[in-house]
């Protein structure tokens, strides 16, 4: 056999994984157990993993962040959110750019924000993301973004977008504070849903 086909095999048996695991999340949630995280560590590696891809594609990420800021979450949990909401961001700047994200807090809340260059999105399709099987891209599933809302939503927080067409957008995580025990409540209740 060709060895060219042994690398497309590779390819779309990653994709076919991709997909599965996306499928997972949203049809066999499990409860687990919050523990206080360094958000900005969390932010750090999910750079640093993505970095090469960046290099490649002439993407800048810029991090404005504190030293450290914790904040009671499932941890693979929210880096696959910002590994999600960070693709996206690349994917929506094919002339390289870049990337700025921004973590603040306020005493109620911590603000998460994903700024790009890229081409922006119109109203009407911001509308419509986050829903099952919608996607802006040629070769997505839709998936992705209906993933990372879940999971924001059973981290008591909710996503919204401000996007201008040719100069970028702005994906906005705000992640309501609470205490350890009443969110294990919630996410258990979520799993019921």
């Amino acid at each position: 056999m060709n060895p060219q086909y042994y690398e497309i095999m590779a390819s779309e048996l990653e994709r076919i994984e991709l997909i599965s695991n996306e499928m997972l999340v949203l049809a066999k949630p499990q409860a687990k157990s919050l523990e206080s995280v360094d958000m900005v560590k969390v932010l750090k590696n999910v750079v640093f993993l993505l970095d090469s891809q960046a290099l490649f594609l002439n993407i800048e990420v810029k991090l404005e962040v504190a030293e450290s800021l914790m904040h009671d979450c499932v941890e693979s949990e929210m880096k696959q959110v910002f590994i999600n909401l960070l693709k996206n961001a690349f994917e929506a700047m094919p002339r390289g750019g870049e990337v700025t994200i921004r973590l603040k807090e306020t005493a109620e809340s911590v603000y998460v924000e994903f700024e790009d260059q890229g081409v922006g999105i119109s109203p009407e399709k911001i509308k419509e993301l986050g829903k099952p099987f919608f996607t802006t891209k040629e070769q997505g599933t839709g998936l992705g973004l209906l993933v990372t809302n879940k999971i924001i939503k059973n981290h008591n927080g909710s996503l919204d977008y401000e996007s201008e067409l040719n100069k970028g957008t702005v994906a906005r995580i705000k992640l309501e504070k609470q205490n350890a025990a009443s969110a294990e409540v919630k996410l258990a209740a979520n799993v019921m849903e």
